[in-house]
């Protein structure tokens, strides 16, 4: 249920193309035909995880959301790219330290 929420809401917004599918062979195959902003997907025995990330990696801007197998939460993946022109070794730092979350204080 909570799968077909998130895909009803993703298509609802005008500026997002989705594509939906629990089998990862047809999900790939949709990947390449549509190029999609977002792809929403369920966790299970269909998904391969190693399948997750070379799609990320040939879409680095696709976001993809895995609902999990319990159908109550759910995970967005997205490859992030920073651009460094002529990077200094302390941007390089920064970027790397900006790329990881932020812990509360």
């Amino acid at each position: 249920m909570l799968h077909e929420i998130f895909e009803d809401a993703v298509r609802s917004h005008g500026d997002l193309d989705a594509v939906s599918d629990p089998d990862i062979a047809d999900l790939a195959a949709a990947i390449g035909h549509h190029r999609p902003d977002v792809v929403i997907t369920q966790a299970g025995p269909l998904i391969d995880v190693s399948c997750i990330a070379p799609m990320l990696l040939a879409h680095p801007v696709m976001k993809l959301v895995v609902v999990a197998s319990d159908r109550r939460s759910a995970t967005l993946l997205d490859v992030r790219g920073h651009s460094l022109l002529e990077p200094s070794p302390q941007e390089i730092v920064d970027a790397i330290t900006a790329a990881f979350p932020q812990e509360s204080e």
